[in-house]
């Protein structure tokens, strides 16, 4: 139990990290964040794993905007091939497989759910279906 326990806050805490990284950045006038090449890979390959996730699983209060993900791809500088075939993309897939395994589908959703801002920009993919 212990063991299912750690893997799951080993999945929120990279998305605890994720969250407080882009409210820093967030707070100072020229984020560094969205302009690092790397980072927006990252961040568009763990954004395409979850909207591909969610499209074949779907979740019963978030739902894949399909203008995010657009926005996304393109925010990222690599094409949705490229990002499909990284290891970041690999291992978002397989952190939201073990964490729907261990705390069901309901808790990688809500975790999924939350949403990547820098500036006026929202670079989430998945939307409350109540918003």
């Amino acid at each position: 139990m212990f063991e299912r326990l750690s893997s799951g806050l080993r999945f929120l805490s990279r998305g605890t990290a994720i969250i407080a990284a882009t409210q820093i950045v967030g707070a100072n006038s020229n984020p560094a964040l969205a302009f690092d090449a790397e980072s927006r890979a990252l961040w568009g390959a763990s954004a395409m794993a979850e909207a591909d996730y969610h499209r074949n699983n779907p979740c019963a209060q978030w739902t894949v905007d399909e203008q995010a993900v657009k926005k996304v791809i393109a925010w990222s500088g690599q094409t949705l091939a490229q990002l499909r075939a990284s290891d970041d993309y690999r291992e978002q897939r397989e952190a939201i497989k073990g964490v729907v395994q261990q705390y069901g589908i309901d808790m990688a959703c809500d975790a999924g759910g939350a949403n990547f801002a820098v500036g006026d920009h929202d670079y989430g993919v998945l939307r409350h279906v109540g918003w």
